[in-house]
């Protein structure tokens, strides 16, 4: 049964950064812990998370009050795409990345292709990673050209990231990469690094890797350090983080509702995947409950409600357009 396969898979996963995970250093982050209340509804949910603050992004000149993002006034629309846009423009890296990777949420969109675009010239590694798998995700063939370029990145991460995205828009170039690391040397071209043998050799640079690569079974595979510090410490989270990502294809109503109160666990990595979850089921009914996370504490969760909000309001109004208009009726002569 695919249940069966997919727990014994996330399993072997666990175990694996649970032994690469022993010499990561964990810094005590006692904010990550704070209780709070499931929503049962999307009514509910607002009661629960009115008593968080904005979050707030920069400082404003002396006197004047700190700009919230996104701004409370906007229509969630446009508040979600401000959002968004200055995550991936933020001063923190972990910022830039969780704003990336929620990009991935909205496929064939010229303006989130253009944003993961400017992210491939990132001087951090792991922005380049997160912006290349969001160009995947979001299936802009545009940028092929430049995510070959990246098969040549100076870090092993982002030439993966490339490859895996080129893959996901069926372009074969993609597959060098993979036949570099099963065989020891690429068909053609530059390798992952000046010496793929000795890269193979490493067994803390693969089993790093295969991490990178094997989160596919944990949704947000990208949030790697904070990912990886979770499913160190934490084995049942990641499972029902990968649960709520599984129920966003299921129709039954008791899987929508059970995302509603996902959205709000206490976990940020279950109200993350809970929140990719609705988005992807496509019901814009869940609109109300995703726009409130916007404001989360934690950035993968409020940068997520932010994709979310895009991808059910395009939705909303796609099927708006598409409904067919009510035919008047002839009063009888």
């Amino acid at each position: 049964m695919p249940v069966i396969s997919f727990r014994n898979a996330a399993v072997i996963l666990i175990a694996c950064c649970l032994a690469a995970g022993q010499s990561e250093p964990e810094q005590a982050n006692s904010s990550q812990n704070q209780t709070r209340e499931q929503s049962s509804s999307p009514d509910t949910s607002k009661d629960a998370n009115s008593r968080q603050e904005p979050a707030k992004a920069g400082s404003s000149p002396a006197g004047a009050e700190d700009i919230t993002i996104p701004d409370p006034s906007l229509p969630p629309l446009e508040g979600a795409w401000q959002l968004l846009e200055s995550g991936t423009k933020s001063d923190k890296a972990g910022d830039r990345v969780a704003a990336f990777h929620a990009l991935g949420l909205l496929s064939d969109n010229s303006r989130a292709g253009q944003l993961a675009e400017a992210g491939l010239q990132d001087d951090k590694p792991d922005v380049r990673s997160a912006a290349a798998e969001a160009l995947g995700q979001i299936n802009d063939r545009g940028s092929v050209s430049k995510l070959k370029k990246m098969l040549d990145d100076t870090d092993p991460k982002v030439v993966l990231s490339a490859a895996h995205a080129l893959v996901e828009m069926k372009n074969d170039a993609g597959y060098e990469v993979y036949y570099e690391i099963l065989t020891g040397e690429r068909k053609a071209g530059q390798g992952i690094l000046s010496n793929p043998t000795a890269m193979l050799k490493d067994k803390k640079r693969m089993l790093s890797l295969g991490f990178h690569e094997g989160l596919g079974f944990v949704p947000f595979g990208g949030l790697s350090y904070e990912a990886f510090k979770m499913l160190t410490k934490d084995d049942v989270s990641p499972l029902r983080a990968a649960a709520a990502r599984m129920l966003a294809s299921d129709p039954d109503s008791g899987s929508y509702k059970a995302l509603l109160n996902a959205s709000g666990d206490k976990n940020w990595l279950v109200r993350a995947a809970a929140i990719d979850g609705l988005a992807r089921r496509g019901d814009p009914a869940a609109l109300p409950t995703v726009a409130l996370y916007m404001y989360d504490e934690k950035p993968e969760v409020k940068y997520e409600a932010g994709a979310a909000v895009v991808r059910l309001t395009n939705l909303q109004q796609t099927a708006a357009k598409k409904k067919p208009a009510k035919k008047k009726r002839q009063r009888p002569r």
